[in-house]
């Protein structure tokens, strides 16, 4: 199916149960949300040469039980394999794809992606930090992507975009990315071992990482712009043992439960000389053997300070 018009509406072949293939043409600026929503017989999407397209939509509502469900243009199209994005885009929104049966996602070069839009439905931080007891609707949540590479020119990856993408083991952001901010439960519930955080990322919000049971490995690029760790960031990352914060110079705040359930930590590095802010339980049932090196002026401040103080052994980045 190829259909020239400047958009796709609304929902326009919502649930087209016998639709495998379409061809947007090159003059289509907009595919709004639902407008392949369920077309679970879907296998092929292809964008025409110079494509303009510049938003694949999304959104959120109810079923008929009032539970929350994607509106994304792509949203449950089981059958859909592999797309490649045009380079035209520059927002993928709230569920486009999410639950879809994407396995590979491509970026033309000289990609124009500033924002992966994704949407939590509740939160209480007070109750509970960290808990998302609603939905969480991102671009890409519930999809079996094993790997993807990121456009260097994106700015925001909102809430929950890879949550539950359960076969997910490698994101590579490239060199000199943009990214400013990794949203709430933004890649909870991945199977990530190693990830390497941006150096303009100034904020990994509530749970962005949480409950990745293989990951060992934290890394930050040098020169880490890296301001604040919210609640429960790094959650149920039983496996996490080494954290290679010693790029990380400006940091300010950490929240309450980031590590908790990472009980096998065995080195923290960190490059701030001011110690940052941290609750009691920032860092859980910190092991014994745990060891966190920070600049040689700061080691006493950090042995004084609420949360840091719970390492047994600190010492110096050049001891």
């Amino acid at each position: 199916l190829g259909i020239g018009s400047i958009e796709y509406r609304n929902g326009v072949f919502e649930e087209c149960g016998a639709l495998k293939s379409v061809i947007i043409p090159s003059s289509v600026t907009t595919i709004h949300a639902k407008a392949f929503k369920s077309c679970s017989t879907l296998e092929s999407v292809e964008f025409a040469d110079n494509s303009q397209c510049q938003v694949l939509g999304g959104g959120w509502g109810y079923d008929s039980r009032s539970d929350p469900m994607s509106n994304g243009a792509f949203a449950y199209c089981t059958s859909l394999m592999s797309i490649t994005i045009p380079k035209s885009v520059t927002t993928i929104g709230i569920g486009a794809f999410y639950s879809s049966g994407l396995t590979s996602v491509t970026f033309e070069d000289n990609s124009k992606l500033e924002e992966l839009q994704g949407y939590v439905d509740y939160i209480d931080r007070y109750d509970e930090p960290g808990s998302f007891p609603g939905a969480v609707i991102g671009a890409f949540a519930y999809t079996k992507l094993s790997s993807i590479e990121l456009p260097v020119g994106l700015k925001i990856i909102g809430d929950g975009v890879f949550v539950g993408c359960a076969s997910l083991k490698n994101v590579n952001f490239g060199e000199n990315n943009q990214l400013t901010s990794i949203g709430k439960k933004a890649f909870a519930n991945c199977n990530l071992s190693s990830i390497k955080i941006p150096r303009n990322v100034q904020t990994i919000e509530d749970s962005a990482f949480s409950t990745n049971q293989n990951l060992k490995i934290i890394n930050f690029v040098e020169g880490s712009q890296l301001k604040v760790i919210e609640h429960c960031a790094f959650m149920d990352c039983g496996s996490l043992n080494y954290f290679y914060a010693q790029n990380v110079t400006c940091l300010e705040e950490l929240g309450i439960n980031v590590f908790k359930g990472c009980d096998d930590m065995r080195l923290f590095k960190l490059g701030t000389i001011n110690c940052p802010t941290a609750d009691h339980w920032s860092f859980g049932q910190i092991g014994t053997y745990s060891v966190l090196k920070v600049p040689t002026e700061s080691v006493e401040s950090y042995k004084k300070a609420d949360g840091w103080k719970r390492f047994v052994n600190i010492s110096g980045l050049d001891e």
